[in-house]
């Protein structure tokens, strides 16, 4: 459970001068072995906040995820995980309505260093619901992690997505994290 003070995000700074109802958030999950190699967790989150100077609550987030992990041996496992959202947003000059996204994404670790994965995303733009509701970004991401020692890993990603103005997009990153 948390609280965010309300009026963050304006101009980019953390805590905006409009002071409102804060927001507040809540996350539940829960973690059950299936078998001596194989675990699923599944969770929960709400989160409520106002997008204007009045003090209603008419920003609403719901989610639910889940991931599932098969291990094959020490030092090789198969991870599937998703989650799926949906924006409730009303009383608002830009959108009234609903809008939802999703990912999904599948890792296999091959060896104690190396793991390669395909994630798929799709989400409804804000900017795009009221001219074409049906219409949707989708994003589709092969990657390939260099797992350096627990605190450092490299990853190749490429990734294409489908907008939904009709235009392509094309990348390809290197991450490092430390």
């Amino acid at each position: 459970l948390g609280v965010l003070e309300g009026g963050n995000g304006e101009e980019g700074t953390a805590f905006g001068e409009t002071r409102r109802r804060p927001t507040v958030y809540s996350h539940l999950k829960n973690y059950v072995d299936l078998g001596e190699a194989t675990g699923v967790e599944v969770g929960f989150s709400h989160m409520a906040g106002s997008r204007d100077e009045d003090s209603s609550f008419e920003v609403q987030v719901i989610g639910a995820d889940a991931t599932l992990t098969q291990h094959f041996h020490a030092n090789q496992s198969l991870k599937l995980q998703s989650e799926v959202f949906n924006l409730s947003r009303q009383e608002t000059e830009e959108f009234d309505g609903n809008i939802g996204g999703l990912y999904t994404l599948a890792d296999l670790r091959l060896h104690p260093q190396w793991s390669t994965g395909f994630r798929y995303d799709y989400v409804q733009p804000v900017d795009n619901s009221l001219e074409n509701p049906e219409q949707s970004d989708k994003g589709y991401t092969g990657y390939l992690t260099f797992h350096q020692s627990e605190f450092a890993r490299w990853r190749l990603q490429v990734t294409h997505t489908d907008m939904a103005t009709g235009a392509e997009d094309n990348q390809v990153m290197l991450q490092g994290t430390f």
